[in-house]
């Protein structure tokens, strides 16, 4: 059977890719994610510096902090503050890449902080259902809900002002 979400999402990405669309036509991306984002009380750069202290205080890993809009920046684009911040702990992801190495294509673990259209900033990631599946791991799997716990975690405790 096929998904339609799924369909329509490649189709969007390879006309985007090749061409498809006529220049300086708007487009919206199509994402095949299932996501939680949970609205914050701190600007960007406030929310990125508490996210990294609570990672601090719980020993996790920040491999990355990817600034989106300063690279946006550096080719002279606009783009609204937008940080990727990756994380982890090699104890917890480690057992499920000894299952499968691929699942290093999903791992660290990924904060989105944005700052969307009417100004709100916002804290995205990965649903529990989410992660199971792109890990490929049975829902129920101790990790699935340790890692979904720990995003809850970090994302109310750095709402709290």
């Amino acid at each position: 059977m096929i998904n339609a979400r799924k369909l329509l999402a490649g189709v969007a990405v390879w006309l985007m890719m090749h061409g498809g669309l006529a220049a300086g036509e708007e487009t919206r991306p199509v994402h095949d994610v299932e996501q939680v984002v949970l609205a914050q009380r701190h600007s960007v750069p406030e929310t990125v510096e508490k996210l990294k202290q609570a990672m601090a205080a719980r020993d996790l890993t920040v491999m990355a902090t990817v600034d989106h809009g300063a690279g946006a920046r550096a080719v002279q684009m606009q783009l609204r503050p937008t940080v990727l911040l990756v994380f982890g702990k090699p104890e917890v992801g480690t057992p499920l890449m000894q299952r499968s190495q691929l699942v290093g294509l999903e791992l660290p673990l990924k904060l989105l902080v944005y700052e969307d259209e009417a100004g709100r900033v916002n804290l995205a990631w990965p649903s529990a259902a989410q992660l199971a599946e792109r890990l490929r791991v049975d829902r129920s799997d101790p990790v699935i809900g340790k890692m979904a716990a720990l995003y809850e975690a970090l994302s109310r405790e750095v709402a709290v002002p």
